[in-house]
């Protein structure tokens, strides 16, 4: 780390931001509040470019560990979870288009980059355990048919670890 010779903007003056994300190849992904998906050289050597826009705001922006794609959530109601090429182009729906279950904050892309898993209904209601392709090109999966309090990918992609049990049961056993 090495500020030294002092900060730089990158975004516009008076530009309001809200979720960003900092890639390895040294590239600044924001969203802002005229519902931009923005991005820019972490050392300000060019000034932000339009990624992609959204009916909302952006936020919980992740990027996909081969830096092809960034996932982020559409706030709103419901929130709905996308995904946009990071050279640019437009915002692709992952989350189950006919539901009106929002998603939850957490969601994970598998280490190899073709999926996303997160978790969709209300913390009220049952939250179910999702995966969808981050190119859209397939409907998303339902991964299981029980309540959902959390979940991790495993390190190869193929596993998913979760916490649930049935509905209004109070359990919370580990599944696979």
């Amino acid at each position: 780390l090495d500020l030294s010779s002092g900060s730089v903007r990158l975004t516009a003056t008076g530009e309001k931001v809200g979720s960003s994300l900092l890639t390895a190849s040294g590239r600044v992904f924001y969203g802002n509040d005229l519902f931009q998906l923005r991005s820019v050289p972490s050392d300000g050597s060019a000034p932000p470019v339009l990624v992609a826009t959204s009916s909302a705001a952006p936020s919980g922006l992740q990027m996909s560990p081969d830096e092809s794609r960034i996932v982020f959530l559409r706030s709103g109601s419901p929130s709905v979870l996308f995904a946009v090429p990071s050279s640019g182009g437009t915002p692709v729906r992952l989350s189950d288009v006919g539901s009106s279950d929002s998603i939850q904050s957490a969601f994970q892309i598998t280490p190899d980059s073709p999926r996303v898993a997160y978790r969709q209904g209300s913390f009220s209601t049952r939250t179910s355990l999702h995966s969808a392709r981050l190119d859209g090109s397939s409907p998303p999966v339902k991964l299981a048919e029980r309540d959902c309090n959390g979940f991790r990918i495993g390190p190869g992609g193929r596993r998913v670890l979760f916490l649930g049990g049935p509905a209004d049961s109070g359990e919370n056993d580990l599944f696979s």
